[in-house]
């Protein structure tokens, strides 16, 4: 085997360096709200880079023979664990002092996982990365972290294996390989998007083709050092400038991701790295490359590790208590305030380890490693364990963080029903057992599961049962498919079909219709935005109401949208037991009610004509003394967000239901 034939002209690359400062900037950006909605896209052009570096070196001392296990996994510890080590124990040291008892909880046992590199599988289980609750996650961005470090727990193993096959001891036997497994990754990933999003996007095999599109670019010969090749060489570089900056600007949290489109990024990097490859070192760069070595965006580059580690807490502590939006200079603020902090981590935590200043030997690196991962699993695991963060508080505030918990999947009084359990017939029972009959069944969205406690509550009372079919970001509207990832999308149809015919198998005498009717067009959501107009829904709901009327017996209940709060309920609650603030400030009155039911109430006497009766929780929670609407009663919060009730408030609302609960029809 030729083995010097793999990896030739490898050597320090300013100019990657000034790729990762684009990749660093666009994912701060992106957090900090400034303009770059698609930053996310930063992290795919990390995974490339790091692709393309961590496999030329590996394949250059293999081909070697020089090789060895345990000074790759020092290399890494030395790169990446001292830093985050800080970091961790930094970020979880200010939690104590920010955060409320649950949050605190989550980032404790976030900060566990990251500390032994799987914190994307914590965050696959309990946040959607696009979803308001991941913005106030510190250690959320250590997911990319944990992806990388188990591909390159693997990666060497793969390697060693493929060069054990005379076959593949040559680039065109590895690139078969590693484009064939690129494409396996690339498709799932896609596939998986649909199915489980968070999945697609957090874990390793749906990132492999990334890491893996980096250690083609590392085996693909330098491009030509002919003249007459730099001006086609110059434009690939340029192209690949703009595969990544394009979409940092046109696409958003809406766009699904990674999958398909990813590919505009991950391979305009590719191309930037294999255009600006230069054979000879005194070659001139090309126009792209020098903008890259450019030497600011060198050092921005140089220090983009932690710049990405410490950028984010500052950000998502900020968006923690952020009752009123932050101006742009605030997070302008954020910004430089995590930039400072990472050079001081670069010069002073990242530096004298990589450069052996400190721990020089292997061993003793290693166990250092080993200490620090363990250290800050254990402080971060023994204040979460020890409970003293939590009595810093009142029991009050205590009971408005623990609240949150509902809003887990785990805590939820069911899950949502997929379509499969739908065309079974297995809708979940709530209330009295068999043989007490089946008074209704709730069909709809998340505020359909957010007002089940209160009818299991009443169900429970008249020695009854409800049966629960709700499934999130999905309204219980025939002929509307909602585009997002999260909801049953074009399976809603057969969903629904399958509700009719088990209300008519079970004889059911009642159906409930919740949902939160206006998020549903004219909203700022961009899984949502623009997915269809008001009239188009209106119809799609009137076409729903005449096809149960057509089909079933059952007596059908429309629920009028909830009260909704301006801001997180249990954070305005907390905020003003702890500073006194207003709650007013923040609860929404009689007038803006109206205006969110405007659209359903203009359609009442529709609902009516095709004999749907109409329930509304809002007289229940209605203050006619300052004419707000409740957030709480009694020190308990009647809601664990804006807009979902609460175990306590969807029972404080039963009696807008009990009337379901009383009448058979007839």
């Amino acid at each position: 085997m030729d083995r010097s034939s793999l990896i030739n002209h490898f050597r320090y690359r300013p100019e990657v360096d000034g790729l990762r400062a684009i990749a660093v900037l666009a994912v701060v950006f992106y957090h900090a709200g400034l303009g770059v909605p698609g930053g996310f896209v930063g992290v795919d052009v990390f995974f490339v880079i790091s692709g393309y570096l961590i496999s030329s070196i590996l394949l250059r001392e293999m081909q070697e023979g020089r090789f060895s296990l345990l000074t790759f996994w020092e290399r890494r510890a030395r790169r990446i664990i001292p830093a985050v080590v800080v970091l961790v124990v930094c970020t979880v040291a200010a939690g104590y002092f920010i955060l409320l008892p649950y949050n605190f909880n989550d980032l404790a046992l976030s900060a566990v996982y990251q500390s032994f590199f799987v914190a994307n599988f914590y965050f696959w289980q309990t946040t959607h990365y696009f979803a308001g609750p991941a913005e106030e996650q510190a250690l959320l961005h250590t997911w990319s972290l944990a992806v990388e470090e188990q591909f390159y727990f693997v990666f060497p193993f793969l390697l060693l294996g493929l060069l054990a096959i005379p076959a593949l001891r040559q680039r065109l036997g590895l690139i078969l390989v590693f484009t064939a497994i690129s494409l396996v990754s690339l498709v799932y990933a896609n596939w998986l998007l649909p199915h489980d999003p968070d999945a697609s996007f957090y874990l390793l095999p749906s990132r492999t083709w990334e890491l893996l599109l980096g250690a083609i670019v590392a085996l693909v010969p330098a491009p030509p050092g002919a003249k007459r090749w730099r001006p086609w060489l110059s434009l690939l570089a340029w192209v690949g400038m703009a595969g990544i900056l394009i979409p940092c600007f046109v696409y958003a949290a809406g766009t699904p991701f990674p999958g398909y489109s990813a590919l505009p990024v991950c391979l305009g990097t590719a191309a930037f790295i294999w255009a600006t490859h230069r054979r000879d070192e005194k070659a001139p760069l090309c126009s792209a490359a020098r903008l890259m070595a450019l030497r600011p965006f060198v050092f921005i580059g140089l220090v983009s590790y932690s710049f990405y580690l410490w950028h984010w807490p500052f950000i998502a502590f900020s968006n923690y208590w952020e009752i009123e939006p932050h101006g742009v200079g605030y997070r302008l603020l954020m910004v430089l305030l995590g930039f400072i902090c990472a050079v001081l981590s670069w010069r002073w935590v990242e530096t004298p380890f990589r450069k052996r200043q400190w721990a020089a030997g292997r061993s003793l690196m290693l166990s250092y490693a080993g200490i620090g991962i363990v250290a800050s699993a254990l402080f971060a695991w023994l204040l979460m364990q020890s409970g003293v963060q939590a009595q810093r508080f009142s029991e009050t505030v205590r009971g408005y963080s623990m609240t949150q918990m509902e809003a887990r999947p785990e805590n939820r009084i069911t899950q949502s029903i997929p379509v499969r359990d739908a065309l079974g017939g297995k809708f979940p029972r709530l209330g009295q057992p068999e043989p007490a009959p089946v008074q209704a069944v709730v069909w709809g969205d998340s505020h359909a599961r957010s007002i089940l406690p209160g009818m299991r509550h009443l169900a429970l009372e008249t020695d009854s049962a409800v049966h629960a079919a709700w499934y999130s970001g999905t309204p219980p509207v025939i002929g509307y498919i909602p585009p997002s990832p999260f909801s049953l999308m074009g399976d809603a149809p057969r969903f629904a079909y399958a509700l009719i015919e088990h209300v008519n198998e079970r004889e059911i005498p009642h159906i409930v219709l919740a949902a939160r009717w206006s998020y549903y067009f004219n909203n700022n959501d961009p899984y949502y935005a623009g997915s269809t107009d008001e009239e188009t829904f209106a119809r799609d709901l009137l076409f729903t109401l005449d096809e149960l009327r057509s089909k079933t017996e059952a007596q059908i209940w429309i629920v009028r949208e909830v009260p909704t709060h301006f801001q997180n309920p249990l954070r305005v609650l907390a905020a003003e037991a702890l500073r006194g603030i207003d709650l007013a400030l923040y609860q929404p009155t009689a007038q803006d009610h109206l205006e969110l039911n405007a659209w359903f109430d203009q359609l009442t006497p529709e609902f009516e004509a095709r004999g749907a009766r109409i329930l509304d929780t809002a007289p229940l929670l209605y203050q006619a003394e300052n004419d707000r609407y409740r957030m709480a009663y009694d020190k308990q919060a009647l809601y664990y967000d804006s807009n979902h009730f609460s175990t306590f408030g969807a029972i404080f609302v039963a009696e807008a239901f009990r009337e379901i609960f009383t009448e058979v029809p007839e």
